[in-house]
């Protein structure tokens, strides 16, 4: 492999962990905005301190609002909205990993493999987890993270007809608790 094959694989892999920060960073953002519109809806208005929570926090506010928003009489999109946040909880760890762990290429003729140890602080060398991880293995899982944002949009939109607000504000907005849109 010339130096020129090397330096591409770094660059590619280094590309694909940019992509995963922005991803998680879009996906982070997205669930702040989800928790002031729903916290509106629940008539518990969001504390302008939800910036400083860990994302898992966050989360776990944005599906406490979504379940009594959405899922409240549908197990369909009690299932659907669980698997999102089951996939959002794997990105932010898998962020978290791939971040702060250690990457190296694993043999000049693959450019593309790459030598992957997370972060640990086992003083054992027997504990320590490391694997192998191809470039176009890494290229899904940021593709995959990429996509949460609006799936959990098109959630919403899909289950739109099962959301359940206050009393106070459907009758602010002229809804009634006994009639809502369905999708057509």
């Amino acid at each position: 492999m010339s130096s020129t094959d090397h330096l591409r694989g770094l660059d590619r892999l280094h590309w694909l962990l940019g992509r995963l920060l922005h991803a998680t960073a879009r996906l982070d953002f997205c669930v702040g905005l989800q928790i002031r519109s729903l916290s509106t809806y629940r008539g518990r208005p969001a504390k302008l301190s939800i910036g400083k929570q860990k994302l898992s926090d966050r989360l776990r506010l944005l599906q406490e609002f979504t379940d009594e928003t959405f899922c409240h009489s549908d197990p369909m999109a009690k299932s659907a909205f669980n698997e999102w946040f089951v996939q959002a909880a794997e990105a932010r760890a898998l962020r978290n990993d791939y971040a702060h762990g250690r990457w190296g290429q694993v043999s000049s003729r693959e450019p593309d493999l790459f030598s992957f140890i997370p972060l640990s602080w086992a003083l054992d060398e027997h504990k320590v987890l490391s694997g192998q991880v191809p470039l176009t293995e890494l290229q899904a899982r940021v593709e995959a993270v990429e996509s949460l944002t609006q799936r959990f949009m098109d959630l919403q939109e899909q289950f739109v007809h099962e959301a359940r607000y206050t009393a106070a504000w459907e009758n602010e907005h002229g809804l009634s608790p006994n009639v809502r849109p369905r999708p057509t």
